[in-house]
């Protein structure tokens, strides 16, 4: 299976290290946990970048410098929650994200029971086929991701169209629709 992951080209020497997990966290991961989330597609790559970017950093006329991964995960080494025996919590698309959903996947790390996990987006309908796939980096098949690293930039349009979304939301207190 290809997987896709939007990143700062600062963090291009080890793009699955899951050195942002570890020092903050995330929705399938608590602080101290290294994990790295990737998509399905890159589209799905692209709306978790805008999603979780700081708007304030991220200039749509002078934009940092990014790249896109590709990943190829060998398909014996990806699980689903149902194969490994989880239901999707309840509530889990919160925003922000509940501690149900970290334990889920904090426990599957400390598990090993697969290199890879399949997990839905918030940021799609989860009657597509699109998903989120989690990387354990400590796992003894991580040696076989073959890894290929793009330069990447985001169209205009859509930058600005999150920076006003965020300035709108920012000024009712309201968290982003996204």
């Amino acid at each position: 299976m290809d997987v896709y992951r939007i990143g700062y080209r600062l963090y291009a020497t080890n793009p699955l290290d899951g050195e942002g997990s570890f020092l903050f966290g995330g929705r399938w991961s608590s602080v101290g946990t290294r994990m790295a989330y990737t998509s399905t597609t890159l589209s799905l790559a692209m709306a978790e970048f805008l999603a979780h970017v700081n708007v304030d950093d991220f200039d749509a006329d002078t934009p940092p410098s990014l790249f896109y991964l590709t990943a190829t995960i060998p398909d014996s080494s990806i699980r689903t929650l149902e194969q490994i025996g989880v239901e999707l919590p309840s509530g889990w698309d919160l925003v922000p994200a509940p501690d149900n959903d970290a334990v889920v996947g904090d426990e599957w790390i400390r598990s090993g029971t697969s290199l890879a996990l399949v997990v839905p987006s918030v940021h799609i309908p989860i009657a597509t086929p699109e998903r989120n796939v989690l990387i354990n980096p400590a796992h003894r098949n991580f040696v076989r991701v073959v890894m290929s690293l793009d330069d990447f930039a985001y169209d205009k349009r859509l930058v600005r169209a999150r920076a006003q979304a965020s300035a709108q939301s920012s000024r009712r207190k309201v968290a982003p629709s996204w």
